[in-house]
């Protein structure tokens, strides 16, 4: 059984994860985002960043969000539909910082303990 991205070309694809050392700073045409938070339970260790590595086994690029000098987030990652109104945001706006403030599910239960902003 083959990756799930399947018939995407591995040069559009951006596994996302927090685990990832690369930051997300743009989004180009094209590009292809895969949100890596089922998979990756932070909660089992076993399977910390384990999606990731399939990932880069695959040659694709992984970045994470970059929440660094915007908020500040005592779980290792967010929600898949945190990340997915963070990227909506980001795309109307272009800007991470508006983006991320404006994300409701890190204003609400259950993110809302997790960030310090």
């Amino acid at each position: 059984e083959g990756p799930p991205w399947g018939p995407c070309p591995a040069a559009s694809l951006v596994y996302l994860s927090a685990d990832a050392e690369a930051t997300l700073d743009h989004i180009e045409a094209g590009d292809v985002l895969v949100i890596g938070g089922v998979v990756d339970h932070a909660n089992v260790a076993s399977r910390v960043g384990l999606a990731r590595g399939v990932a880069e086994a695959h040659a694709v690029r992984t970045a994470r969000l970059p929440l660094d000098g915007i908020v500040s987030v005592r779980k290792t990652s967010l929600t898949c539909l945190a990340v997915l109104q963070i990227l909506a945001n980001f795309a109307e706006s272009g800007d991470w910082a508006a983006a991320v403030r404006e994300a409701p599910a890190l204003h609400c239960a259950p993110m809302r303990k997790y960030v310090v902003w």
